[in-house]
């Protein structure tokens, strides 16, 4: 792919009601028309604009499907046996929730990517079979959480280990081969819910915690015998 290894896009939320109920509704940001690339913040009205350059900008009218399109290429090259990662970072409140998993029935980049990972597999089983594995896990206070293991008798913490065929490893990881989407749509729910048990405050919670939805995709060429193994990692 000629864009490169690592993108990198930014992504721009509208701002909130109850922000503009509380004064706090200035515009600090502009991207200039006719323009994909570029942003300028200026934080202050007497101060010098400051450009950024990104991969991609997104403006706060931006739709989930824009959004997608943008990382639709990368979502599938897994089936080629390529590692992908694709993860939203920012503050507590950013929109990294709603830009990867959506809300309602406007769905995230997670559940689109998954759904056009099952779209492609089925142009190509004429001649490739492939197996799906899914796992979640959340990151909270640096300590690993099974999201698909429900048995909190056994929800012991995790521990990353590096393999010489398929690299790093949580060891005792629940993985479960997923068919089709409405599977995973109730592995997601499963997860979610599990994530939010023993939360007191969803702020502090949300702010040290990192839910991680891992794909594993192995391949066989039915023609030559060949393989392929990829991993997108969400």
């Amino acid at each position: 792919d000629i864009q490169g290894n690592i993108r990198v896009i930014c992504r721009v939320r509208p701002v909130l009601e109850v922000e503009r109920r509380a004064g706090q509704d200035v515009d600090i940001t502009e991207i200039p028309p006719n323009t994909e690339d570029e942003l300028y913040i200026q934080r202050d009205p007497h101060e010098k604009k400051i450009k950024y350059e990104y991969d991609r900008v997104f403006a706060p009218g931006s739709t989930q499907e824009a959004v997608f399109e943008a990382v639709q290429p990368v979502c599938i090259s897994v089936l080629d046996g390529y590692n992908v990662c694709i993860f939203a970072y920012g503050q507590t409140g950013s929109g990294k929730t709603y830009t990867m998993e959506g809300y309602g029935t406007d769905s995230g980049v997670s559940p689109r990517a998954i759904a056009e990972l099952f779209k492609q597999v089925a142009t190509l089983e004429s001649d490739w079979s492939y197996t799906i594995t899914l796992s979640m896990l959340e990151i909270y206070n640096e300590t690993i959480l099974d999201l698909l293991n429900s048995n909190s008798a056994t929800k012991d913490k995790l521990d990353i280990r590096q393999t010489s065929s398929e690299g790093n490893q949580v060891v005792g990881l629940t993985e479960i081969v997923i068919t089709s989407t409405e599977q995973v749509k109730e592995l997601m729910k499963l997860g979610q819910a599990n994530r939010a048990v023993g939360s007191h405050d969803m702020n502090e919670h949300s702010s040290r915690s990192h839910s991680i939805i891992t794909l594993v995709c192995r391949g066989k060429n039915k023609i030559d015998n060949s393989s392929t193994f990829g991993s997108k990692i969400l």
